[in-house]
């Protein structure tokens, strides 16, 4: 029996699709080379930097609170500049900054975003209507 779908919360409900921007096809593709979720790896970016290498002015998107978090996944450059560039990757490039980062989140998974937790972690929250408890009737929403 399909599920009635129509009371659906709006975070629930389907967007209509949309062109992915350049940057978003980038970190797609090298999220499926290697096998990361592609949906958190985008909502990470997304958190980190607005999907942004550079500013307007073509200047390298830096960190807010620290300033030597560069680039899209605001990689920093006091813990990171080292091995990056000795596993050839150039942070300050876009293709780099993904890359080396996709690269971190493989290895050692998402802890290098710890501070931005908050903004990308998916939370799973169970809405159960007291009036209603048949299976059907109950949803799980993803709140970000």
């Amino acid at each position: 029996m399909p599920i009635d779908l129509s009371n659906t919360p709006a975070t629930l409900k389907s967007e209509p699709p949309r062109a992915l921007t350049s940057i978003e096809k980038i970190i797609v593709s090298t999220s499926t080379k290697y096998g990361l979720d592609t949906e958190m790896v985008l909502r990470i970016a997304k958190c980190e930097s607005s999907l942004r290498q550079f500013d307007t002015e073509g200047k390298l998107i830096r960190g807010k609170v620290n300033p030597q978090d560069v680039g899209v996944f605001q990689i920093n450059e006091r813990y990171h500049l080292k091995l990056s560039e000795e596993m050839g990757f150039d942070i300050y490039s876009l293709e780099g900054n993904i890359d080396y980062a996709l690269w971190l989140m493989k290895n050692g998974g998402n802890r290098h975003w710890n501070s931005s937790r908050s903004c990308w972690q998916e939370v799973i929250v169970k809405n159960d209507d007291a009036s209603d408890k048949t299976s059907d009737s109950r949803l799980l929403s993803v709140v970000k």
